[in-house]
């Protein structure tokens, strides 16, 4: 695990209008380097309430873009919509989108 934070997990539909809805999923949100899955890094979203382990994962695919919208959201494409990451801390935001951009 490169960094981690506390954070709810947003998705946009284009049949939607790519409006931002909540998931309902919150937790901590790890990026992370699975050695078990060819070196592949991951957005993986840890459940903190129930113990339920990861609630959600994203691999970082050949050409992920990542983008800060703001301060504390970060968004990117999945295969079927677009993910939001609205963070608690902006300072935790900081240095995920850091981690996220300088991974190689």
């Amino acid at each position: 695990i490169f960094t981690a934070a506390v954070a709810r997990l947003y998705f946009a539909f284009e049949q939607d209008g790519n409006v931002w809805k909540y998931s309902g999923l919150w937790g901590a949100m790890a990026f992370c380097k699975d050695r078990q899955k060819n070196d592949s890094y991951f957005l993986r979203l840890i459940d903190m309430e129930t113990n339920r382990g990861v609630i959600w994962e994203q691999e970082l695919y050949i050409g992920f873009h990542y983008s800060r919208d703001c301060p504390f959201l970060h968004s990117f494409e999945t295969d079927d919509c677009l993910a939001g990451i609205q963070f608690v801390d902006q300072g935790e935001a900081d240095v995920f989108y850091d981690k996220v951009l300088n991974r190689d």
